[in-house]
């Protein structure tokens, strides 16, 4: 029987062990394709932030964002957190990429027919490797994606569970903050921004992120999965840090009021601004990492953003999520 091998013993037929194939005469090893993508059971978890932790977490915000007076950016963000204080939700079960998409799988995607060359050109194209993640990604484009493989962008809550698991974790590996377990950027260093500030002659400042830190091994982007230690409860990797992630939720000041304890989802109301990202990136500073926390700049962001900092993964399920409209919040004053 050509290609495998059949001994009959005894009216049996014998085949080789799974994983076996015949060549040459000789039985080899076939090795197993990569598992791509985790199983995520269906159930409760711990969804939001705790209370206590955020004074700090508003104060690392001010330090990262060098904003200072000048814009409310924090305090609103310290508001929204309140409004998302640590509390049980329901999810359906579901599959998640383990990784984050690479310029190489969205370029399959591409050549297909399926997705806008727009990643590929249209953003710095240092970050445009194949081995790395896909940044410089519209949210609509990295929708576009997920949708050619069967699914979708995970919402904020799915994300979350993939993340954190079914216990109360800060990280996604677990409670302690480790730094050298994952991806991450650093706070700016305050002689360049007095620099800055002279340079900018009195303007509005918009340097609102961090520096790149090459502490961890990386100045900026790595290949997905390049820190095991930092690896999710369901075998995801990178959920914090290297680029950060696009959600399908909207960003809202009001927090988790108004959305359902099952499967919420709150759906933006217009393209303008408050579109979320998770997971922080190479050139955020660590905090960012936590499971547990909206990207600060989220009340910003636009879905049409090219970022090199931010990317995606997809979901697979047999639901859609069922929309909780956000209506645009203006900021608080100081």
């Amino acid at each position: 029987m050509r290609g495998w091998l059949a001994i009959v013993v005894l009216g049996l037929a014998v085949t080789p062990a799974a994983g076996q194939a015949r060549r040459s005469g000789r039985l080899e090893r076939v090795a197993a394709p990569p598992v791509t993508r985790s199983w995520v059971a269906g159930g409760a978890f711990a969804m939001g932030t705790q209370l206590e932790d955020i004074d700090v977490l508003e104060a690392e915000c001010e330090r990262a964002s060098n904003l200072g007076e000048q814009l409310p950016l924090c305090r609103e963000w310290q508001i929204g957190l309140q409004r998302r204080p640590l509390r049980m939700v329901t999810v359906d079960g579901f599959w998640i990429d383990r990784s984050e998409v690479t310029v190489a799988e969205y370029r399959g995607c591409v050549h297909a027919g399926a997705c806008p060359l727009g990643p590929l050109v249209a953003g710095d194209p240092r970050y445009v490797r194949d081995a790395w993640p896909q940044v410089n990604i519209e949210r609509d484009e990295a929708g576009a994606y997920c949708a050619w493989r069967g699914g979708r962008l995970p919402t904020e809550a799915e994300w979350e569970k993939a993340a954190r698991g079914g216990d109360f974790r800060t990280w996604p590996w677990g409670d302690l903050r480790g730094e050298r377990d994952f991806n991450h950027g650093q706070h700016r260093v305050e002689t360049i921004v007095e620099l800055e500030d002279i340079l900018a002659s009195g303007q509005v400042p918009t340097r609102t992120l961090g520096d790149p830190d090459a502490s961890d091994g990386y100045a900026i982007l790595a290949p997905p999965g390049q820190f095991p230690g930092g690896d999710g409860p369901h075998g995801t990797h990178d959920q914090a840090g290297n680029a950060a992630e696009w959600v399908l939720d909207a960003w809202s000041i009001d927090g988790f009021e108004g959305l359902s304890e099952s499967n919420p989802y709150r759906k933006p109301m217009n393209d303008v601004v408050g579109a979320m990202t998770r997971g922080g990136s190479w050139r955020d500073p660590p905090f960012l990492g936590r499971v547990d926390l909206p990207h600060y700049l989220s009340m910003l962001m636009v879905p049409q953003s090219r970022l090199n900092y931010v990317g995606f993964r997809c979901v697979i399920t047999a639901t859609e999520p069922t929309a909780t409209p956000v209506a645009p919040v203006p900021l608080p004053t100081p």
